[in-house]
């Protein structure tokens, strides 16, 4: 079929599709060029993103850390708070206690006292019982 053509006409074919070909590698090479520069903006929005992102963390984790800091100095005050109160109802039921062993001592020392001269006292009858008897044995055997 070719060899029906005229060799001007072949030629300028040629001609024709070598420039399109040429076309079309201009076309890629810009197309490439322009892939590589979207690129190269991707890579540097990646980049500042990357530093925003590090700043960001870097300040929420600054404000963590103080609301954790700020959570330690309200439980520990709230500890100190409950040792307190608990430190005061211990002191408290001592006192009460501490009270109520004196009473229970001061009992315990009146009934002792109440039973010892009740004991005394039967004893001084005991005793003047015996002495009655020993003087009226005397007066017998003299």
């Amino acid at each position: 079929m070719v060899a029906h053509l005229r060799p001007d006409a072949v030629v300028e074919t040629l001609s024709t599709v070598a420039r399109k070909i040429d076309m079309m590698d201009v076309r890629l090479s810009e197309g490439q060029a322009a892939i590589r520069g979207d690129v190269a903006r991707v890579e540097t929005n990646l980049a500042r993103l990357e530093t925003k992102m590090d700043a960001k963390f870097a300040e929420v984790e600054v404000r963590m850390d103080a609301k954790f800091a700020e959570a330690e100095v309200r439980t520990d005050a709230k500890f100190a708070e409950a040792e307190a109160r608990t430190d005061a109802k211990f002191a408290e039921a001592r006192a009460a206690m501490d009270a109520k062993f004196a009473e229970a001592e001061a009992r315990t020392d009146a009934k002792f006292a109440e039973a010892r001269a009740a004991m005394d006292a039967k004893f001084a009858e005991a005793k003047a019982g015996t002495d009655a008897k020993f003087a009226e044995l005397d007066c017998v055997t003299f």
